[in-house]
C-alpha cells in the first residue's frame, strides 16, 4: 500500500497559499493598506503586506507540492511561532492595527471586528497542526 501524507498538510498550506494570495492584492492596490510604520517591524504597512504575501505564497507552494510530510510539518510550526509571537508582540506595542488580513477584510468586511480573534486563531491553528502531524510522522516513519 501506497504512502499517502496527512490530509491537514496540504489543506494548512492551501490556507497560508491563499492568505498569501489575499495579502499580495491588499499590499499591491494602492489605498488597501495605509503606509505607515508597523508597530513591530519597522516597515510600511502595503510594504509589509507584500513580503509577507510572498513568503506565505512560496511557504504554501512548497507545504502542498514540493516537502516531505516532516519538513512541512516543520514548516507550519515554524509559521505558527512566528505569527503567534508577532500576534503577542503586537498586541503589547502601541501602533497602528496590523493588516494581516488585509485581502480577506476588503472581500468580507463583516469579519472585521472579530480580525484579532481570527488572527491568534489561525496563528494556533498553524502551530498545532504541524505539531501534531510532525509528532504523528515521527511516529510512523
Amino acid at each position: 500500500m501506497r504512502y499517502r501524507p496527512p490530509l491537514q498538510l496540504p489543506v494548512a498550506g492551501m490556507v497560508l497559499l491563499i492568505l498569501g494570495a489575499l495579502k499580495l492584492y491588499a499590499g499591491s492596490v494602492p489605498g488597501l493598506v495605509s503606509a505607515t510604520p508597523d508597530a513591530v517591524i519597522p516597515m510600511p504597512l502595503n510594504k509589509l503586506a507584500l513580503l509577507m504575501g510572498v513568503i506565505e505564497v512560496q511557504f504554501g507552494i512548497l507545504i502542498v507540492f514540493f516537502l516531505r510530510p516532516v519538513r512541512a510539518a516543520q514548516c507550519l510550526v515554524l509559521i505558527g511561532a512566528g505569527f503567534i509571537a508577532y500576534r503577542w508582540l503586537h498586541v503589547l506595542s502601541t501602533g497602528p492595527t496590523c493588516p494581516c488580513l488585509a485581502g480577506a477584510m476588503s472581500v468580507l468586511p463583516v469579519l472585521r471586528p472579530q480580525e484579532d480573534k481570527i488572527l491568534l486563531s489561525l496563528s494556533i491553528w498553524f502551530f498545532l497542526i504541524g505539531a501534531w502531524s510532525w509528532g504523528a510522522e515521527h511516529r510512523n516513519p
